[in-house]
């Protein structure tokens, strides 16, 4: 890590020898020794008010232990100036704009053409008509607006199959506060206050937030949100430990969301019934940039089929994915269990374990297929490898099956601000 002299010309010789200390204490946030980083950690935070402009000079430092420990002090201290934008920005990613004119199921498979995820609604509401124009709108807003139109309500996320339930919202029921940024939302799924047994000492409040992603994006690590910002309706902050080491979530498998529990401290002696302000930045490190290739004749007479797919404009370096469907069919070892063998040249650039295979049913269904066989992978940047299903299909022949993948990963620190948040 760098570090850039913070110190300010004219400032009292105590503020500069504490701003001093403070640039050698983020360096030894990065030590290999626990009881190294334990201590400068506690000393950081005996000098974070003398020592501030250096901690906010390392807002978005490169190195997450410092960013991490950084943005907690900050926090503590309270009154911070509104924080600078994250390295990283999600720019055009997630973001939507789509007009929509028929019913909800047409409206919702635009949705998917466009923006990626498959949202199955209750047969009574699939024809409900639709009109309506979405401008520049995150993933989870523009699908709200148009599920809203129905009277619906996203259920509990994208599955690994990139699909989703819509159900009917229900009346009277007040909505946990959210926010959406990107392909990302975040919510509040429960607060709780621990108390000690020794009377006259403030509560500590437990906030568990919910993070959802959608489909466009492959997360295949996070780590725990740091706290920014946490203020009451009174503009007085709470204090929060650090945000933790990474969790990681690997690639593929299970729902598209993950949950966090923050742990918050009010400064002041009053107990507050709510957050105002509740800001946080979560790390995520994503894959983007997806792409698929549809086989919709899987009789074996036709297979092998090849389907070439260029890459979006501006890869570097230029090229095409090849993606061939060598055979698919029941599997002679398990009855009920249907095998696809899928070979893929990737160009350089297009990580191998970013691929995929998703089976649709003749109802509209989709289901995952689960790797199974070795990867082997040649110099040529050729892959095969063998899909199969979880199960089998109830309801006729599989209609098509989609292998997709990714083209670009970076990491990227996503901000959330959550307001209004009741603590009681």
């Amino acid at each position: 890590m760098s570090r850039g002299g913070a110190a300010r010309a004219g400032d009292d010789p105590a503020g500069e020898a504490a701003r001093g200390e403070a640039e050698r204490l983020l360096v030894q946030l990065a030590s290999d020794d626990f009881a190294v980083r334990e201590a400068a950690r506690k000393r950081l935070a005996a000098l974070a008010r003398p020592a501030r402009s250096v901690l906010e000079a390392h807002r978005t430092d490169a190195d997450p232990e410092v960013r991490r420990t950084v943005l907690a002090l900050l926090a503590g201290l309270g009154g911070a100036e509104e924080p600078a934008a994250p390295t990283g920005e999600l720019g055009s990613l997630g973001r939507v704009s789509l007009a929509a004119t028929g019913t909800l199921a047409e409206a919702l498979a635009r949705f998917e053409a466009e923006a990626s995820g498959h949202v199955r609604v209750p047969a009574s509401a699939s024809g409900v008509p639709v009109q309506l124009t979405i401008v520049d709108r995150s993933y989870f807003d523009a699908l709200d607006a148009i599920l809203g139109a129905a009277d619906l309500e996203l259920g509990d996320g994208f599955d690994e199959a990139g699909q989703a339930l819509a159900t009917p919202r229900v009346r009277g029921e007040t909505a946990p506060p959210s926010t959406s940024e990107g392909p990302f939302r975040l919510e509040v799924e429960s607060v709780s206050a621990r108390r000690t047994i020794k009377g006259g000492q403030r509560p500590r409040f437990g906030v568990v937030v919910r993070a959802l992603w959608s489909p466009a994006v492959q997360v295949i690590s996070f780590q725990q949100p740091a706290v920014v910002r946490a203020l009451d309706a009174a503009g007085k902050s709470f204090r929060s430990g650090d945000g933790g080491p990474p969790t990681y979530y690997g690639v593929g498998g299970g729902q598209r969301q993950t949950s966090f529990t923050l742990s918050l401290d009010p400064v002041d002696a009053q107990e507050p019934d709510r957050l105002a302000l509740l800001e946080l930045v979560a790390p995520f490190r994503v894959r983007h940039g997806r792409q698929a290739a549809s086989f919709r004749d899987l009789a074996p007479g036709h297979l092998p089929e090849t389907q070439k797919i260029p890459l979006p404009a501006g890869t570097v370096p230029a090229g095409a994915t090849e993606v061939t469907l060598e055979a698919f069919g029941p599997d002679p070892e398990r009855a009920g269990v249907s095998l696809g063998t899928v070979r893929a040249l990737l160009p350089r650039g297009v990580p191998a374990d970013s691929l995929g295979a998703t089976l649709e049913a003749a109802d509209g269904a989709l289901r995952p297929m689960i790797e199974s066989s070795t990867r082997m992978s040649g110099s040529d940047g050729v892959v095969k490898m063998t899909f199969r299903t979880i199960g089998a299909a109830t309801a006729g022949p599989w209609k098509s099956l989609r292998i997709s993948w990714t083209t670009k990963e970076e990491e990227i620190p996503v901000r959330f601000i959550l307001r209004d948040v009741p603590l009681r």
